[in-house]
């Protein structure tokens, strides 16, 4: 129910009971006699349990704490061995061991994209089409996850896209191939959303060095043109939109990352641009950065309440239309600081209009302080004051080299 609650309407109105329900599965779980937890239904439950954390954005932060005890739990039930390998059991009992084994590895590999794998890729004998996939997604997650990143060889990069690209082709030639094969939209799309993210992931950290060395030129037209799907995805009318604009988790980090490209990109564009006339942006680009503060916006509609995301696109926003105009740096300053301040103040309004909504008629509303924001107006004179805690690339005249992507 509380999964199902994300994509009931389009401003997530059953979140709190969506949370109730979510705590009511973790108190049902979190009951003494553990053992008698380790059957088929209780895996399916905790499955639930984390799926449900994840969308809700409830306690997601520490969910691959969760996923941990999840995975231990179905190896200590030896789903993790091949079915065949095990004394013969009827058709049904196979499909729902490899079932529920796939759907683990698919938890956890999605919702711990930042936690190194703790098995290996040759050890998992499952016979589902998407793990086809498994192995080579291992491999970026491992790659990524090196706490030693000067091993790491642009070749080597190149090599995990292709592999990655070819296990992407099999697997829709595979699906494409089953008889009776009947993928809806959402299918479809959640599929195409979780393999471009391991491409743009795959390729963020050399994104900032394409900006000013051409031979990892090919680095920053994956990341354009993927952050470009991306967009298209979330922008569709269907479930999997309602999930980024409702649902917690990858669903909201994944487009903000894509986002973030799409700025950077437009900034680096600026920066090339060596003509006399007036500068000249991709439209498309263009209309991704505003379709993306709009979708920020409407996800704190829904009552999230990080705002972060909808402040810094309505800045970069009126940093580029500022920087478009040929103003000077000043003037850059202050229309960042400006739209910053009045996209504060529209979470605010909306954020109190959410709260007013659930509180019962009778409880008066209580406003804290902070939240008169009584000093931000001097902190807004301070243009430098103001801009300490904004990224440097968004204040000068300077090409990002992007070490956050490191």
């Amino acid at each position: 129910m509380a999964i199902g609650a994300v994509l009931y309407d389009n401003n997530f109105s059953y979140r709190k009971n969506a949370i109730a329900w979510v705590r009511e599965a973790e108190l049902w779980l979190s009951v003494p006699r553990s053992k008698s937890r380790l059957t088929v239904s209780g895996l399916q439950i905790m499955i639930l349990l984390c799926i449900a954390r994840e969308t809700t954005g409830l306690g997601a932060d520490l969910i691959w704490i969760t996923v941990g005890s999840l995975l231990r739990a179905a190896i200590s039930m030896g789903f993790h061995r091949d079915p065949k390998r095990l004394p013969r059991t009827s058709l049904f009992q196979e499909e729902i061991h490899r079932r529920l084994w796939n759907t683990i590895l698919e938890v956890r590999q999605t919702t711990c994209p930042k936690v190194p794998p703790v098995y290996r890729s040759d050890a998992i004998p499952t016979a589902i089409a998407l793990r086809y996939m498994l192995p080579v997604r291992l491999h970026v997650a491992k790659f990524l996850n090196d706490l030693n990143p000067r091993r790491h060889q642009y070749d080597e990069v190149i090599q995990l896209e292709v592999s990655l690209r070819d296990a992407y082709k099999q697997l829709c030639k595979s699906i494409q191939g089953l008889q009776n094969s009947s993928l809806s939209p959402f299918d479809s799309q959640f599929l195409d959303f979780i393999v471009r993210r391991y491409f743009l992931s795959l390729h963020a950290p050399w994104f900032g060095k394409s900006l000013q060395n051409a031979a990892f030129a090919h680095s920053r037209w994956m990341v354009v043109e993927t952050a470009t799907k991306i967009w298209h995805m979330v922008s569709m009318d269907g479930d999997l939109a309602l999930f980024t604009k409702c649902a917690a988790g990858f669903f909201r980090s994944v487009p903000i990352q894509a986002f973030l490209s799409v700025a950077i990109e437009i900034l680096t564009q600026l920066e090339e641009d060596e003509s006399l006339g007036p500068k000249t942006l991709r439209p498309d680009l263009l209309a991704i950065l505003h379709g993306s503060r709009d979708w920020s916006l409407a996800r704190v509609e829904t009552g999230s309440t990080n705002i972060k995301g909808y402040m810094l696109l309505c800045g970069l926003i009126a940093h580029i239309d500022a920087r478009r105009q040929s103003l000077p740096s000043e003037e850059v300053h202050k229309a960042f600081a400006r739209n910053v301040e009045g996209a504060l103040h529209t979470c605010m309004s909306v954020l109190q209009g959410i709260s007013q909504k659930e509180r019962p008629q009778d409880e008066p509303i209580e406003v804290n302080d902070g939240w008169e924001m009584t000093g931000l107006e001097s902190v807004v004179a301070d243009v430098e004051s103001f801009f300490t805690f904004a990224p440097g690339w968004l204040v000068t005249d300077t090409p990002p080299d992007l070490t956050i992507w490191q």
